[in-house]
């Protein structure tokens, strides 16, 4: 499975009180570092030591927001059609 690595993303996560340019890596459907600054060489360390494959996805998160949890509460499950 294949890593990612967003760097340079807004986070917004005011459960941990963060609210800033991040990056984070993400392997195997589990967060394992959100930082300053994480290098390419620093997040396949971070892989090395665990069991997440080789492949790395580089997304440049300028201009982006990660929201975690983000979910819209106001929805209408309906027929399709109805008016």
């Amino acid at each position: 499975m294949s890593a990612v690595l967003i760097q340079g993303v807004r986070l917004v996560d005011p459960a941990a009180g963060i609210d800033g340019r991040r990056d984070v890596l993400v392997a195997g459907g589990r967060v394992l570092s959100v930082g300053d600054d994480i290098s390419l060489e620093k997040a396949h360390a971070a892989l090395d030591r665990g069991e997440h494959g080789k492949g790395m996805v580089l997304i440049r998160g300028d201009g982006l927001w990660l929201w975690p949890g983000l979910v819209d509460a106001h929805v209408h499950f309906r027929e399709p059609g109805f008016t």
